[in-house]
């Protein structure tokens, strides 16, 4: 089979366009204060809050709201004692 000739390809002139960029966002505030400071205020047991920390998989000085954190206590005191998936 014979081949094609391959075709010309027109170049244009690429347009330049000015695009205004915000580099920086502002820094967020965070959401509600440490889980230690409402474990303090709240009198959470240690126990308690060790195994809240631990099921909610929270780091240390984690900031959450109030109502975060007091669900997350009553998911931990009521809820089932098997993390989902058998963990």
């Amino acid at each position: 089979m014979a081949e094609k000739p391959e075709k010309a390809v027109e170049e244009k002139p690429v347009e330049k366009v000015e695009v205004p960029v915000e580099l920086t966002s502002p820094p967020r505030a965070p959401a509600g204060k440490t889980i230690e400071t409402y474990a303090e205020e709240l009198g959470t047991d240690p126990a308690i809050f060790a195994g809240v920390k631990a099921r909610e998989r929270w780091a240390a000085q984690r900031h959450v709201t109030k109502a975060t954190y007091e669900k997350a206590v009553d998911k931990f005191l009521n809820g089932p004692t098997v993390l989902k998936g058998g963990e």
